[in-house]
This record gives C-alpha cells, structure tokens and sequence, in this order.
C-alpha cells in the first residue's frame, strides 16, 4: 500500500518524505481512528477526513505490527522485540527471547493477549502479554 500526497487531499504523511510512501501497515482501532505505521514512524488518523490526529515516534528500532486494538506496537531492534505504547511512544516491555537471531516475522492473536515471534532460526516464540513471560518456544525444521 502506497500513500501519495496530492494537493487536493491532505499531504501530512508525505511531509519531508518522496512523493510516494510505502506504508507498512494499517489498523482500525477502537476507538474508530485509523493506525498506520512506517518505519520507525505511527500515524494516527481520523477516517471521515483523513486529519492527522497524532504521530508517535519510535526512536529504535522497527514496527512489525499494531494489536487488534491498535494500542500496541511490536517493535523489533535486531535480536529481541519490544511493546510500545501507540499513542505515547513509551516503551511497555521488553521479550528476553532468543537472543542470536533476527525476528523475520510478529503476529497478535486475535484476542491481543499473546504475541507470535518466528526468527531467522526457525524457533517460533509464543508470548503473554500481561505479565511478558514466554508460553511455548520451538523450533521448525
């Protein structure tokens, strides 16, 4: 998804940035906004109009993924994942997994309650999130 600035609808995502802007991601939260991730970079935005509601800067690292809800962003700094607060950029938590491979890939349950990790290895980490401790590890052949 690509997001392009034009001079008849609102430009805010493309300030400072080329013309086209590959978005990462995009989740409709609860409370009706829209969150949509780049980078290192979260937009908040307002649906009917497209106004910019809010940008949350996170300051390393990348965002893989937004929860269901979208209040969390699970961010990865090479070796481990990090939760951070979607409209504060306030770091939650940090998972202590694996520590000698790369995440290729992060997934929230349904529920949000739990964070999927699969890394460059093959192991497969499944996290809770309410107390950060790790449920299962194993590792795909």
């Amino acid at each position: 998804m690509a997001a392009r600035a034009s001079t008849d609808s609102p430009c805010w995502l493309n300030k400072g940035a080329p013309e086209w802007l590959a978005i990462g991601g995009l989740v409709n939260r609860t409370d009706g906004s829209l969150g949509a991730w780049q980078g290192g970079t979260a937009w908040t935005i307002r649906p009917t109009d497209g106004a910019l509601l809010g940008v949350t800067q996170i300051y390393s690292g990348t965002i893989l993924v937004a929860s269901p809800r979208g209040d969390l962003l699970a961010v990865t700094i090479p070796y481990k994942m990090t939760l951070w607060d979607a409209r504060t950029g306030a770091v939650k938590t940090s998972l202590r997994g694996e520590q000698v491979t790369s995440v290729t890939n992060v997934a929230f349950t349904a529920d949000g309650k739990e964070l999927v990790v699969v890394r460059f290895s093959g192991v497969i980490e499944r996290w809770n999130l309410k107390d950060g401790t790790l449920v299962k590890s194993m590792t795909v052949p």
